[in-house]
């Protein structure tokens, strides 16, 4: 079975067949899967290996997570604040907002961290229209 999935993969990918860019890397990788797979030592490493990247991996999904960090207060602009200062203090709040989305906090805690920064956003949008008139 390891022999003929070979053969089929190679003669797809083999550069001298495909004209695409990938298709010498493609085609190396295959070969070296092939030879892993093909030598018995080779493929025993290579499952013993594969066994303890799945165990790392369900031990660190069965750690618990650390809890969030505090949200830091959002301090009310002072007197005489410009427009420009505002929109950066915007701008700083998607900026964690993105950060946070790519954390390893739960969905639902993204989602109430998301709420708090996108209220912050909407209040500071009123203080740039306030200021504005």
């Amino acid at each position: 079975a390891i022999k003929k999935a070979f053969r089929l993969l190679s003669l797809i990918v083999h550069p001298d067949k495909n004209s695409a860019r990938q298709s010498i890397d493609a085609f190396k990788r295959v070969s070296e899967a092939h030879d892993v797979l093909s030598d018995t030592s080779k493929r025993t490493a290579y499952e013993i290996e594969l066994r303890m990247q799945r165990m790392h991996k369900q031990h660190r999904q069965q750690r618990p997570q650390p809890p969030p960090p505090p949200h830091p207060p959002r301090r009310p602009p002072e007197a005489g604040t410009s427009v420009a200062e505002i929109l950066r203090e915007i701008e700083r709040l998607r900026t964690e907002n993105n950060k946070l989305r790519t954390s390893q906090l739960s969905q639902q805690q993204v989602e109430q961290r998301e709420q708090v920064y996108v209220d912050q956003i909407h209040s500071l949008r009123k203080e740039v229209k306030d200021i504005q008139l």
